[in-house]
């Protein structure tokens, strides 16, 4: 962790200069030297640009979250505003039973990835780390890092999600269920569990359904990781588009 964060400060120090300390990253005066403000927010961007959010999604925020008329989407936006205020990267405490991630269960279009994306920028804005993958995508790519010509190998995607402060895991029970698929889910969702690492996870399949999908393990799991939020069952991307037609 400590690699990425040197690499992601000098990346930032060449990105741009600040006019405030000419790109050194600190502030040299009577009073000595101390980190310019502008260290943190270079830092914040880069890390928003490794966190593999999708350009569709990369705008969403908390308070760009509908809740129009919806009390329950009101309840969902406050619920996660006071996640990212009390978000830690993970409980040290062998003695406590930790819920530090969140599963949001809804329908389709129902602004899932939306709030998760959203709590992600907040928390990699905070000074954390972060990552999100659709599960989909992500177990494309461990399928392709057997290839001997893969860009990236099994072990290097994995670290990726071990290491990451807060893990977003979108559409969860959209792949197929092979064993392959369950032993590469347990993997992950086991690994992040026995860490106490926080993880987001978005699903539209209720927890009997999810079990049904994924294995009765990794539900259990994810149920003693993370906070139940349910969605109201409405595609509010259908909707947007019948109000403006």
């Amino acid at each position: 962790m400590a690699k990425e964060q040197n690499s992601e400060t000098s990346a930032a120090t060449e990105e741009s200069v600040c006019p405030e300390c000419g790109g050194t990253g600190f502030i040299v005066d009577e009073r000595g030297a101390r980190p310019c403000k502008c260290r943190g927010t270079q830092v914040a961007q880069i890390r928003l640009r490794r966190a593999r959010i999708p350009p569709r999604f990369m705008g969403k925020t908390l308070r760009s979250f509908q809740i129009t008329r919806s009390p329950e989407r009101r309840h969902i936006r406050e619920c996660v505003e006071n996640y990212v205020k009390s978000f830690t990267p993970r409980t040290l405490n062998p003695e406590e039973v930790s819920s530090n991630g969140l599963l949001l269960i809804g329908a389709v279009g129902s602004g899932k990835t939306h709030i998760a994306v959203a709590i992600l920028r907040e928390v990699i804005e905070r000074g954390f780390t972060g990552r999100y993958w659709n599960i989909v995508d992500l177990l494309d790519e461990l399928r392709a890092s057997f290839d001997p010509n893969s860009p990236a190998a099994a072990w290097e995607i994995m670290e990726e999600i071990e290491g990451a402060d807060l893990l977003v895991l979108d559409d969860l029970g959209a792949e197929a269920p092979t064993g392959w698929v369950h032993d590469r889910l347990y993997q992950i969702i086991n690994r992040r569990y026995e860490d106490n690492r926080p993880t987001i996870v978005t699903t539209n399949l209720e927890l009997r359904d999810l079990a049904d999908q994924i294995g009765s393990r990794i539900t259990s799991r994810l149920c003693e990781m993370c906070m139940h939020v349910p969605f109201p069952n409405v595609d509010w991307r259908r909707k947007r588009m019948m109000e403006n037609s």
